[in-house]
């Protein structure tokens, strides 16, 4: 490094590749590179200086799509898992080719550690376990990614988009009612199987279904109502839901899987011990719903409606 007479790193082969940077080792380098077959070094001089923000907006690109995936919130009194991936997507007819990526955490003590994946499109981040509980990180940090890539006519552009993740102690889930890894998803393969049958248990459900192992649940923190059909709460009653300050979206209709494993447990959620109507249908014509007074899944035409039947939201966290 430019003023300094110690070498900076010497490697004999690849393993000295470095593709991260701290502040302190900005500035201007020499890199001699020899071989067994000659005394005389090829000589590379190079610069590592800072991003410059300024150079990659936010603004739309026509016809290009951007967008950055990832958890926004980790509550660090959950059993979420100690990872998160922010796939970035970059996509649309006015995209030649993606040039290059660069990531930038803004605050790192959050961070155990990050590796970029899957041609540097993916940054993978792993969070300690504790870090706003112990002090020793903010309550948020900031992922971003400045992107560089050729559009159609091969102009350039420089675009750049960002996520920022909170940490909380349980209020991630506003009412503090998470269910651990308590997300699943149906076994397509299945459902048929589990459509030829009424009146399941649990036991019998949960074969039909895969349950998460990085995922938590939250519930929100009353029902939206009763009264309520299949076809307006799966299509619109969790969707619009702006409970318990969530912006609409965020909320969503459980599956039979999801409201099967709080049998025993619903009361302490507020929750009646009727029937729930679930997001999974049985065919065209009818639904499953949750009935905790006898601990069974059922299924009724979508259009039922009546004082009984509850609709509960929920949130992936």
């Amino acid at each position: 490094k430019e003023g300094t007479v110690t070498p900076v790193r010497t490697t004999t082969n690849s393993s000295g590749y470095k593709d991260s940077y701290l502040a302190t080792e900005y500035g201007s380098y020499t890199c001699e590179i020899t071989n067994a077959c000659t005394s005389v070094p090829k000589v590379i001089n190079f610069e590592i200086s800072p991003l410059n923000p300024g150079d990659y907006p936010e603004t739309p690109l026509s016809n290009v799509t951007i967008s950055l995936g990832g958890v926004t919130c980790f509550d660090v009194t959950s059993s979420l898992v100690a990872y998160s991936d922010y796939p970035l997507s970059v996509t649309g007819s006015g995209l030649q080719r993606l040039d290059k990526v660069t990531w930038v955490i803004t605050e790192t003590k959050a961070v155990q550690s990050a590796s970029a994946t899957t041609g540097n499109t993916n940054a993978q981040l792993h969070f300690k376990s504790q870090p706003a509980v112990s002090g020793l990180a903010p309550a948020e940090i900031t992922v971003t990614a400045y992107i560089d890539l050729t559009l159609t006519g091969s102009t350039t552009a420089k675009r750049s988009v960002s996520k920022t993740v909170k940490f909380q102690n349980q209020s991630c889930c506003a009412t503090g009612m998470i269910i651990s890894k308590g997300v699943w998803t149906p076994n397509s393969s299945n459902t048929t199987t589990m459509n030829g049958n009424n009146n399941l248990a649990f036991s019998v459900v949960d074969d039909y279904f895969t349950k998460s192992t990085t995922t938590d649940l939250c519930l929100a923190s009353t029902d939206e109502g009763v009264s309520i059909t299949w076809n307006t709460a799966s299509q619109t009653t969790c969707a619009n839901s702006t409970k318990d300050g969530q912006p609409a979206g965020s909320w969503r209709l459980p599956n039979i899987a999801e409201l099967g494993q709080l049998q025993g447990s619903q009361t302490s959620y507020g929750m009646q011990t009727n029937f729930y109507w679930s997001s999974t249908e049985r065919d065209g014509g009818t639904a499953w719903f949750w009935l905790y007074n006898t601990s069974l899944a059922f299924s009724n035409p979508k259009t039922l409606s009546y004082a009984e039947l509850g609709v509960r939201c929920v949130r992936s966290l």
